[in-house]
């Protein structure tokens, strides 16, 4: 409220004659105007629009921006930005309003009159810590006594009461006190006293803080030819220190506090202000267990913000109507109002209300049984039950931390043991072919040794007057028997899975002899080695392989050895 009252104060210019009249005169002048002046004629009417119709108003500053940068008016098209702008500021559209600032900064980087109003907007969003940036950017153009650094130390003072920086907040608001004494000025010490009170609140130093806000009140007193803004702030001090009384449980001095600052907000027709006592005040009446009376205030702040299209605190009355529902024992109702509390919270731009029921909105996020759970355990007024229950909560939780930790560890000792398992399998595999190879070797070495014996008796038997039969024996004689070659197919299965079935599918045409040959240059054996163990001169393997060459379709330029290998 306060920061609007100050918008007011410093960027909206008043009027001599009646808003309407002087709006007519200058779209009279409008219509014969062309230039720089037109332009910054769409920026003045744009500014006195906005207070009755604001989507006029954005229409006229919009055209203003167009014609601007046509003609390369920078003034003007800063002054056009700004009051479109102060256009969203109104219709509390913070996000288009940052955009519209941050352009203008970008057409003209020295222009002081932008920093306050992104402030503003910075704030809207809850951008606080940006909206200081802005006006410490909007302090570097002034003296440092200048008047009017006041409203810009109270507000980095407030940004930093917010993210609860609080010494912080404190150095500010002495800041603008000293400026208020330096030009011994009773609006700005009545400011500067009650931002002190907000300080001392916000650290509970409760007493500390009335006293403030009593001083803020007296210094109001002295005020000379107070204007509606002043009268609007006493209001404010009020319902500041009915929050104090609030809190220090004294609800009678409290009730009467939130009364005055509500009076005095429909005598000056702040529609805002009414909002926020009227929610303040039912939140006092629960507490006071008025739950009736309470409701019948949130539903008026309703209504309010239905007709003047104030949206700001539909969450804050949201909650209210909630925490009613859970004094009166309606639990269906409450979790009915914690549901649209949560959708207006998600569709919202407002942060500031999202900062403010940050706990809240975290509760009610929960899923839906908890969510009950925790409902019903509000309407229990035994703090007891309510602390051992969070006791529960927190034992259960961690009971859930340990049972995810060991889930976790015994899915990681299952992962290591396959992993193991995989590795020794693999290993035993690989034993087992090296196994097969060596039998390989060794039955080729006897098959060779035996061709030798075989050849050694055949040269004694020819040498010999032998018989004719023990010769024709001889020569009817398998080198590589069957019973050999069973024994070969039992190890080459091991060690070449499946190498005859997709031999006889690749190549069907080859002999049961080409297969053997196929299999004896897979095992690299050399053609001596081979013409032993089928018992056949070299240069019949050497015929062999080339018939196989040509059944299998080789290539000439790919070498025999080097296909088989790969098969």
């Amino acid at each position: 409220m306060i920061r609007f009252c100050l918008f007011l104060l410093f960027y909206l210019p008043s009027n001599l004659f009646s808003q309407s009249g002087y709006v007519d005169s200058m779209l009279v002048v409008l219509e014969s105007s062309n230039g720089k002046g037109k332009v910054n004629l769409h920026h003045l009417i744009s500014e006195e629009l906005k207070k009755t119709n604001n989507d006029l108003a954005i229409f006229y500053a919009k055209e203003g921006i167009k014609l601007g940068e046509e003609i390369k008016d920078t003034i003007g098209v800063v002054n056009n930005l700004n009051a479109l702008g102060a256009c969203y500021l109104t219709s509390v559209e913070y996000d288009k309003a940052i955009e519209v600032f941050v352009k203008a900064t970008q057409w003209k980087k020295d222009f002081s009159g932008t920093y306050g109003r992104l402030a503003i907007a910075l704030e809207g969003v809850g951008a606080y810590r940006e909206s200081i940036k802005a006006e410490n950017k909007l302090i570097s153009y002034r003296d440092s006594l200048d008047r009017f650094n006041f409203y810009s130390f109270s507000n980095i003072g407030r940004m930093y009461l917010l993210v609860e920086e609080y010494d912080s907040a404190f150095y500010f608001f002495r800041k603008g006190l000293s400026i208020g004494e330096h030009y011994n000025d009773a609006v700005l010490k009545t400011s500067s006293f009650n931002n002190i009170g907000l300080y001392y609140s916000k650290i509970n130093q409760l007493d500390s803080s009335l006293h403030y806000l009593e001083k803020a009140s007296q210094f109001w007193e002295i005020i000379d030819n107070k204007s509606i803004i002043d009268s609007v702030f006493y209001g404010t001090i009020q319902g500041n220190k009915a929050k104090v009384y609030q809190d220090k449980k004294q609800f009678n001095k409290a009730l009467a506090l939130y009364k005055v600052d509500l009076k005095n907000a429909r005598h000056f027709n702040e529609y805002g202000l009414e909002i926020r006592n009227l929610l303040s005040l039912s939140e006092l009446q629960i507490l006071l267990d008025n739950y009736s009376f309470a409701e019948s205030r949130v539903m008026e702040a309703i209504s309010l913000m239905r007709i003047y299209n104030i949206s700001n605190d539909k969450a804050w009355s949201y909650l209210i109507l909630k925490k009613i529902r859970v004094k009166q024992n309606r639990l269906k109702e409450a979790l009915e109002y914690q549901e649209l509390y949560i959708s207006y919270l998600d569709s919202t731009y407002n942060n500031n209300i999202i900062q403010r029921y940050s706990d809240a909105k975290a509760y009610y996020l929960m899923a839906d049984v908890q969510s009950k759970l925790k409902l019903q355990m509000i309407v229990l007024k035994n703090s007891e039950l309510e602390k051992r229950q969070s006791q529960v909560e927190l034992h259960y939780r961690t009971v859930q931390l340990w049972l995810i930790v060991g889930v976790s560890i015994l899915i990681l000792i299952l992962l290591l043991l396959l992993i193991r398992v995989k590795v020794n399998q693999a290993k035993i595999a690989h034993q087992k072919v090296d196994f097969h190879k060596k039998e390989f070797k060794t039955l080729a070495k006897v098959i060779s040794n035996k061709n030798q014996i075989i050849n050694k008796y055949k040269k004694s038997i020819l040498s010999q007057d032998g018989t004719i039969e023990r010769i024709d024996k001889l020569k009817d004689s398998k080198i590589l028997t069957t019973e050999d070659w069973d024994v070969f197919k039992e190890h080459l299965d091991i060690v070449f899975p499946g190498i005859m079935e997709r031999l006889m599918d690749g190549f069907p045409g080859i002999t049961k002899g080409e297969r053997r040959l196929f299999v004896l240059i897979k095992l690299e054996l050399k053609s001596v080695e081979i013409s032993n163990m089928l018992g056949i001169s070299p240069d019949s393997v050497k015929k062999s392989r080339q018939r196989l060459r040509k059944k299998i379709n080789l290539d000439s330029k790919i070498i025999l050895e080097q296909f088989i290998l790969k098969f």
